[in-house]
C-alpha cells in the first residue's frame, strides 16, 4: 500500500509521527505486527478519503490476532 501511494517509509514515517520508522521496516519484512494505534495513524494518512477500508486491510494482513476477533 505503502509503495502504491508513492510514499517512502521516511515520509509515512514522518507523516504517522514515528521517530522511528524501524517498525515499518519490520512490518514490511513480516517479522512483527501492526499495533491498532499505529494502524489507525497509517489509514488515515493512505487513506485520506475513505480510511476505514485501508484499517481493515491493515488490521487484516498485520494484527491477525485483532482481525480475528
Amino acid at each position: 500500500m505503502r509503495e502504491g501511494a508513492g510514499r517512502t517509509l521516511q515520509v509515512l514515517g514522518r507523516a504517522t509521527n514515528l521517530t522511528d520508522v524501524s517498525l515499518l521496516e519490520q512490518v514490511e519484512g513480516g517479522k512483527v505486527g501492526l499495533p491498532f494505534e499505529i494502524i489507525l495513524r497509517l489509514a488515515g494518512v493512505l487513506g485520506r478519503n475513505d480510511p476505514i477500508p485501508v484499517a481493515m486491510r491493515l488490521t487484516r494482513t498485520y494484527n491477525p490476532k485483532l482481525w480475528a476477533t
